[in-house]
């Protein structure tokens, strides 16, 4: 068992949320920390700026439909909160001045995710490291098919490290039907010079360390994925060692400046959310409300900053605001322009008779010599098959 540090940066966010969260989950022992960074406090091997915390399903449940107020009020209180989102799958909270994120997940996916380990100050544990990286294959690379550079980094330090925890979390990975369409490839490291780094490789105990690797190390070239998999890469540009971030200085510009409607492009989370919030404006104006007192659109935090009220969504927005058409073109595959023709039964069309007597058998020339119907059959044919 051993206490462990945060990096800077999720070490002000989790003392921000930390004592409203403990009073809504009925104590600290109640919630887990997981994510990228607890490997980052664990390993030191790497940089990482959000949060990530999960708690059982019963619990996150109860929080949803009864806590959830009173946690609101408590943050709100504590800290300028910049959005706030308490859906029914997670909670996402953001900080005026406070770069990254702090995201809330009920469930787990091994077991036994708690680790011994605990954060610093506090009864809080850690997960495992089998915990961590299987939710990285499953629910990051399998579900969403998203490969994202600093998940392979640490996929591949607990390779070198601590390979039979990355073993354990291949096998809860496999119980989740974890496809196998993933497949790495050769690397092709850049030198890029006076690039920030991301990546930072320790090797706790050794005198001597590896040189710094950029985040543009990690081309779109580090790991390939068949056509049919659908996976996509997304690498890390150096101005913006996470692009997954969401940018509220891109969503207030979004808000007053929305860009041209252009049917071929899907819009960005930003454009989402500014349009989101521009409905929710256009509504109260229209039904008669007052959008100073609901702080909606500039009176709220997350278009008018710091010192108004905080902006609650009841859901991840970006994910529920509708899209616009998209073109039927994107959609133009063979399979989607086959003709289906109805199964035709002597003179009248119905499926379900057809379902229920079976395939449609071609009429004998005798029957035509004989003067029976086309389609006679015996009272043995002609029966229904059960369940019809």
């Amino acid at each position: 068992m051993a206490e462990l540090d945060l990096p800077r940066g999720p070490r002000e966010l989790f003392r921000a949320v930390l004592e409203p969260l403990a009073r809504a989950f009925g104590g600290e022992q109640n919630m887990r920390f997981g994510g990228g960074t607890a490997l980052a406090a664990r390993w030191a091997h790497r940089r990482s700026i959000d949060v990530g915390l999960f708690v059982e399903p019963d619990r996150y449940r109860h929080f949803h439909w009864t806590t959830g107020g009173r946690f609101t009020l408590d943050l709100t209180a504590r800290a300028s909160v910049s959005r706030l989102a308490i859906g029914r799958d997670d909670t996402y909270v953001s900080f005026h001045g406070l770069d990254g994120h702090i995201t809330i997940n009920p469930g787990a996916l091994t077991p036994e995710p708690r680790s011994p380990d605990t954060v610093r100050g506090t009864r809080l544990p850690l997960e495992t490291t089998n915990e961590i990286l299987g939710k990285k294959l499953v629910f990051r690379m399998a579900q969403r098919r998203t490969i994202l550079s600093h998940h392979l980094y640490d996929i591949a330090w607990a390779n070198r490290h601590d390979p039979a925890e990355l073993h354990q979390a291949f096998r809860a990975a496999r119980r989740t039907s974890l496809p196998t369409s993933l497949s790495p490839s050769r690397t092709t490291p850049k030198a890029v010079p006076n690039s920030p780094p991301y990546l930072i490789p320790r090797i706790p105990g050794s005198k001597s360390r590896p040189p710094l690797l950029s985040a543009s190390s990690f081309t779109t070239t580090f790991v390939t994925a068949r056509p049919a998999s659908g996976a996509r890469l997304v690498p890390f540009p150096d101005a913006d060692p996470q692009p997954h971030m969401i940018d509220y200085d891109l969503v207030r510009a979004y808000y007053f400046d929305p860009p041209a409607p252009n049917p071929h492009r899907v819009p960005s989370d930003e454009e989402l959310i500014a349009r989101h919030e521009r409905r929710l404006f256009d509504h109260c104006v229209l039904r008669g409300g007052d959008p100073v007192a609901e702080g909606l659109g500039p009176h709220g935090s997350m278009i008018g900053g710091p010192g108004k009220p905080p902006t609650v969504h009841h859901c991840r927005v970006e994910r529920t605001t509708p899209l616009d058409p998209l073109p039927l073109s994107w959609w133009a595959y063979p399979r989607a322009q086959l003709r289906q023709t109805p199964l035709i039964i002597g003179s009248r069309v119905s499926l379900k008779a057809a379902r229920c007597r079976g395939p449609a058998r071609i009429p004998r020339p005798s029957a035509y010599a004989s003067g029976a119907r086309p389609n006679a059959r015996s009272p043995r044919e002609a029966s229904p098959q059960p369940g019809c």
